[in-house]
């Protein structure tokens, strides 16, 4: 017996708890992915600027900055195929990347996180854009993992007294419906995240100087591999999003005056040439960064001109618009147009034979977007983000809770129990307790992470929830922060177990779930479902990618910038025209010649497509055979 229990004092039993403890850490990285596996397979349709991230990861031409060629006929297989499909070779992974380092073809984006998507897309032949957000999936769930295991090093770094916290934090964070969002989102709010977290990690323990200093005189200082470390991270993070400098800014603010709250006057230098070492090093990395960054600052200044110059345009358009015939005025004048839109504001117009509509529906402009720039984000538009994605009423419930148990235990601390009489405890400072809080690793990291979400929707054109999507985890820090402050355990872990539950509450609620559109192309797209009809797509570039990737393969498609010289050379009985225009009536057709059978809006974002579907009522001069263009 005695040499049963000498051999079980001689084991490690440290280590199989460090294995027990990273078992735990690794079943929740797992739960985790399951409902974003989940909805990766459930997507059936990207968003607009979705498709742009394929396009500018492979640097295509093509449906971009040049037209497909005009009146030649392509079947569908071969427009997505140009539209979606890389070259096809490694070497030209490499060249892509090239190209986006040199210029993205877009000042407001910066090249990292196209240049991670090129690299995921790899040699990829297929026009299918389903295998692109196979691709796109991979590229990240690596970027989730990295963010869920850092965020989880980051907490420990919190809240080092506690086990239970970390994994209670990062477990709670990553099943929120706005992370899942962001996740299943093709487009560089992801990498934002997760560089965030890392720098977040490395910024907490500069200001801890846990186990970075170097000790010379009894003095502490920063040691080169991390200074070398935090340098790229930070440049990273800047490269990752023009709107991250607004990170990097308010952290900047922060540390700032940690240090100066602290006295380390010495880390204000350091800090500052890390700052100054990290923009060259985004410079380096991102030719056009700094060049980009200073023009959209300009641009942002001048953007009270340009909403005055739309609001003109805007107006002079609707006067325009409000002299054109009616939506959907046929030969017959029967016609009915029924609008349904989805709650995610997509648009989708069916038409019948029965009556005349009296009025176009109402189309948002680009213009009337630009208009709203500098209305500040109210209250209810943040809170609606929040409830909606975040703060849920079952979390807000317990939040609220864990906040009273918080303040009935603070209290506790004020007043000491000693022989059944409550005795005074000596006058704290209140104005230490005060600063010490603002000034702590809680507090800073919220706030930071509030105003970035603040700021970045006000700046933002659209007022959306991915701008400021990639700080959510960060709102978990507060609540967690008054949790640890109870003292029973019990409430604790009651509390944290509801907080988890009511978090992954919502995880597979599809209405909590943005970005998925499940069942839209055939919705929506309801002409690929006729694909015997030929079509006709007037429209510029910029409008390809809320139509190309939903094509039919065997359907036959020709590109014009003018109806009149298509119409002229393909004299079709019946086929569908596919335009960017806000309507399709007489001005435009000849009701003589043509009977617009319907009319409905398409675009799974936006609502700027319309599609007619005509029939001829007078003979084709010239019966038209058509073939495949190459």
């Amino acid at each position: 017996m005695k040499k049963i229990l000498v051999a079980l004092k001689s084991l490690n039993l440290g280590r199989f708890s460090k294995i027990g403890a990273v078992a735990i850490l690794v079943l929740l990285w797992g739960i985790a992915l399951i409902p974003r596996i989940y909805w990766f397979t459930q997507k059936d349709a990207l968003h607009n600027d979705e498709v742009t991230t394929v396009l500018y990861a492979e640097y295509n031409e093509l449906g971009w900055i040049r037209h497909f060629p005009q009146q030649i006929p392509f079947s569908g297989k071969q427009i997505k195929e140009a539209f979606l499909m890389t070259d096809g070779a490694v070497k030209d992974i490499f060249s892509d990347i090239g190209k986006l380092w040199q210029d993205t073809r877009d000042s407001f984006h910066t090249n990292l996180y196209f240049s991670l998507f090129r690299i995921a897309l790899g040699t990829l032949q297929s026009g299918n854009f389903k295998d692109a957000i196979f691709r796109g999936a991979i590229l990240n769930l690596i970027l989730f993992s990295i963010s869920f295991f850092m965020f989880f090093l980051l907490l420990r770094l919190l809240f080092k007294q506690s086990k239970f916290l970390p994994y209670l934090a990062v477990f709670c964070t990553f099943m929120s419906t706005a992370t899942i969002s962001n996740t299943i989102l093709l487009r560089p709010y992801q990498l934002q995240e997760a560089m965030f977290v890392v720098l977040s990690y490395f910024l907490i323990k500069f200001l801890s100087r846990d186990k970075i200093a170097v000790l010379e005189n009894k003095k502490k200082y920063l040691s080169l591999s991390f200074f070398f470390i935090m340098t790229i991270m930070t440049g990273l993070t800047l490269d990752s999003a023009f709107f991250s400098i607004l990170f990097v800014a308010f952290i900047g603010i922060y540390a700032l005056g940690y240090c100066v709250y602290t006295k380390r006057f010495r880390d204000i230098g350091a800090y500052f040439i890390i700052v100054v070492c990290a923009l060259m090093f985004a410079q380096t990395i991102n030719q056009k960064y700094l060049g980009n960054l200073f023009g959209n600052v300009a641009a942002a200044l001048n953007w009270k001109t340009e909403v005055a110059t739309a609001n003109s345009a805007s107006s002079a358009s609707a006067s325009d618009i409000s002299g054109s015939a009616n939506l959907g005025t046929a030969a017959s004048g029967e016609m009915i147009v029924s609008i349904d839109a989805s709650a995610q504001g997509d648009m989708a117009v069916s038409a019948e034979a029965s009556a005349t509509l009296e009025e176009p529906p109402r189309i948002t402009t680009f213009e009337d977007q630009l208009n709203s720039i500098y209305k500040i984000p109210t209250f209810t538009t943040l809170m609606g983000h929040f409830y909606t994605y975040y703060w849920t009423l079952p979390v807000l419930i317990v939040s609220l809770l864990i906040l009273c148990f918080a303040i009935m235990y603070f209290l506790e601390r004020i007043k000491k129990k000693e022989g059944g009489e409550t005795e005074q405890v000596p006058k704290p400072d209140w104005r230490k307790m005060v600063l010490d809080f603002i000034f702590s690793p809680y507090f800073g990291l919220t706030v930071c992470a509030f105003l970035f979400i603040v700021f970045s929707v006000f700046l933002a054109i659209f007022k959306e929830l991915r701008y400021g999507i990639a700080m959510y985890p960060f709102m978990i820090i507060l609540p967690i922060f008054l949790l640890n402050s109870i003292q029973d355990k019990r409430i604790i872990y009651a509390m944290g177990i509801a907080l988890a539950i009511s978090f992954s509450a919502t995880a597979f609620n599809e209405s909590k779930i943005p970005y998925i559109w499940r069942g839209y192309p055939e919705k929506l797209y309801r002409f690929a479902a006729e694909p015997k009809i030929p079509a006709f797509i007037i429209c510029t570039t910029n409008h390809y990618p809320l139509i190309l990737p939903y094509l039919a393969d065997d359907q036959i498609y020709i590109f014009d910038t003018n109806i009149y010289t298509a119409f002229e050379k393909f004299q079709f009985d019946e086929f569908f025209l596919i335009m960017n225009d806000p309507i399709i009536n007489d001005n435009i057709i000849d009701s003589k010649i043509w009977e617009i059978k319907e009319a409905y809006k398409v675009g799974v974002n936006i609502g700027l497509w319309t599609v007619g579907k005509l029939k001829r009522l007078v003979p084709a001069a010239v019966p038209i055979t058509i073939e495949n263009g190459s």
